[in-house]
């Protein structure tokens, strides 16, 4: 379970002196982190600015669990670096300040520590003030189960969807 980060920058190209212009797209940073440190950075004050920085733009206001409103207003509503830099300046600077404080917040499997999320908070935010015109875009990789004893789970993101149990059972229906 993870957070993947993307930063994309987008331009033209002309082949005929300007005359046509073709939109390109160019990835120019691109990070990953566990999901363990999700709630040190929801202490810190950055969690929405890290993993969903679209609930930050104007006129969001969707009821939780309303997973298709959601995904269509991050679909339609583009973050760019620059929206999110003072969010993510300030929440390093909390984190730098008092370290004993947010350690108590690691992972105790050691997949999600302090140290390495100061260093991929001050990474990020290099990168942000880098490119700030680029496009911020935020993959989850996080699994639901339905809680029944088969521990049946879903995990998706942009470009795959994963289905796994206990005991999965395909079936096929023929019509």
């Amino acid at each position: 379970m993870s957070l993947d980060i993307t930063l994309y920058r987008d331009y033209h190209v002309s082949y005929d002196n300007g005359e046509t212009l073709i939109p390109k797209r160019e990835e120019v940073f691109s990070t990953n982190i566990t999901h363990n440190l999700g709630k040190m950075a929801k202490v810190v004050g950055i969690y929405e600015a890290l993993w969903r920085p679209y609930k930050l733009k104007e006129g969001y206001n969707i009821s939780k669990k309303n997973y298709m409103s959601e995904y269509k207003f991050e679909e339609e509503n583009i973050v760019k670096a620059s929206e999110i830099i003072s969010i993510i300046k300030k929440g390093l600077k909390i984190l730098k300040e008092n370290p004993t404080k947010y350690r108590k917040y690691d992972s105790p499997n050691g997949w999600g520590i302090y140290g390495n999320f100061l260093l991929f908070v001050e990474r990020y935010l290099n990168a942000l003030n880098k490119y700030p015109d680029s496009i911020v875009e935020c993959n989850r990789h996080d699994y639901e189960t339905c809680g029944c004893e088969n521990k049946t789970m879903v995990d998706g993101g942009n470009d795959y969807e994963r289905y796994d149990s206990k005991k999965i059972i395909w079936q096929t229906i023929k019509t």
